[in-house]
C-alpha cells in the first residue's frame, strides 16, 4: 500500500503497523482487515459521535483536526489523525472512526 503523509512530525514507523494489516490481495473490507489485525487490542469499533467533512475529523468539543496520512484499499480511504484516530471512508461518504493505540 501506498500512503500519503501530510505531516512529517509523526513517525512513519506507525503507518508500518497498519500497513501490515491491510492487503489488497484480501477480498476482506478495510474495516474488516483492521478489525483482525487489531484483535489483540479489541478489534476496530467504531467510536459514535464524530463528524466529517471536507477531510476534517470532528468531536464536539474538540478543534477539528486533519489527517496526517492517506492511503486506499479499493474504493476505501483510509485516513490516520492526531490521537491514532483511524477513519475508514466510503465512496458514499460514510465513515466510521476507531482509536487504534
Amino acid at each position: 500500500m501506498e500512503w500519503v503523509i501530510f505531516d512529517n512530525r509523526y513517525p512513519p514507523e506507525q503507518l508500518s503497523i497498519l500497513d501490515s494489516m491491510l492487503s489488497e490481495d484480501s477480498p476482506l473490507n478495510a474495516k474488516e482487515q483492521l478489525h483482525i489485525g487489531y484483535l489483540q487490542y479489541g478489534g476496530y469499533h467504531n467510536f459514535p459521535g464524530f463528524t466529517y467533512h471536507q477531510g476534517k475529523l470532528l468531536y464536539p468539543g474538540d478543534p477539528p483536526q486533519l489527517p496526517w496520512a492517506y492511503t486506499k484499499l479499493r474504493d476505501e480511504a483510509i485516513l490516520v489523525y492526531p490521537g491514532d484516530w483511524v477513519l475508514i471512508l466510503q465512496h458514499d461518504e460514510s465513515f466510521e472512526v476507531c482509536r487504534m493505540d
